[in-house]
């Protein structure tokens, strides 16, 4: 094969700042940055940094060979993916995590042992925002992986055996409170993925219900989708907390308590479902979450 250009798309005369007519009929290696270093076939097994016009830019390569009915290679298609903007997110979480594992931790350590010298009404009340701000340092943890794993290859399991799963951690937890779950009969499988989204919302039903009797229903059905509700019997989820979930954002006057709806909220959007926070019959909340149904793991 001679290398020569014989096709381009609009991105890639872009990325390279230069005229089709310019590119068509070229040496290859001769025009395109770094193309000594494209693999013959298949994918780069690293990220390549090639300088564009508009500055330093990190791509996924991958050559697929062009092969005539007899199997002759008579050319290759050459695919760059710009993944700058991921490496420096993924760069981004990295550091916000070992923030949030280290910083936060060892803070709320020293707090809890300088509140020993205190009165014990106020180190009772030190000791309580010492373990809230813990606790928000494990659920900005938790939204971390979250986004991690989303962009890692999926995996599937039974939603009864993720339900299941995640009732027996939060159950370990909150002895006080009565769970009853109601699973499909078939065996349906969901995306991983939603593990940390019902693993909030149960936990969310049962940590904020003040009844006397404090009880969490979860069920689980199938239709088009894959339908979850957990239903509390709680004081219900204040307006203010929803309403951010709503606008999408937060601001200094307009702000949740905490991570815990947010990683509902964005775990369900990443796993292309959808999720609904409603009042129960009584009192209390319903979450209402609806996931797309996945096929069987070939494993």
């Amino acid at each position: 094969m001679n290398d020569n250009v014989i096709n381009v798309n609009g991105p890639a005369l872009e990325m390279l700042n230069v005229q089709r007519d310019e590119l068509l009929g070229s040496s290859a290696p001769e025009t395109i940055p770094k193309y000594e270093a494209f693999p013959d076939s298949g994918v780069f097994e690293d990220f390549l940094t090639i300088q564009t016009h508009s500055g330093k830019r990190d791509f996924k390569i991958k050559t697929v060979e062009i092969t005539t009915q007899r199997g002759q290679v008579i050319g290759s298609m050459v695919t760059l993916q710009d993944v700058t903007e991921f490496l420096r997110q993924e760069q981004r979480l990295q550091v916000l995590n070992r923030v949030l594992r280290h910083n936060i931790k060892t803070e709320t350590n020293l707090i809890l042992g300088y509140s020993e010298d205190l009165p014990t009404e106020a180190a009772e009340r030190v000791k309580q925002s010492a373990f809230q701000i813990d606790e928000l340092g494990q659920k900005g943890r938790e939204a971390i992986r979250l986004f991690s794993r989303a962009r890692e290859e999926s995996d599937v399991r039974s939603i009864e055996m993720i339900l299941k799963e995640r009732l027996r951690e939060v159950r370990s937890r909150f002895s006080d409170v009565t769970f009853e779950l109601q699973c499909p009969d078939q065996d349906v499988p969901v995306d991983v993925l939603v593990s940390p989204v019902l693993s909030n919302a149960i936990e969310n039903a049962a940590e904020h219900n003040t009844s006397d009797s404090p009880h969490v229903e979860i069920v689980a059905s199938v239709g088009e989708q894959v339908q979850i509700e957990i239903r509390d019997n709680g004081p219900g989820i204040p307006e203010h907390e929803l309403s951010v979930l709503s606008e999408r954002t937060e601001s200094v006057l307009h702000h949740g308590s905490g991570l815990g709806l947010w990683i509902i909220k964005w775990g369900t959007d990443l796993l292309g479902g959808r999720v609904q926070f409603g009042e129960n019959e009584v009192t209390g909340t319903v979450v209402s979450i609806s996931l797309p149904r996945k096929e069987p793991s070939a494993n």
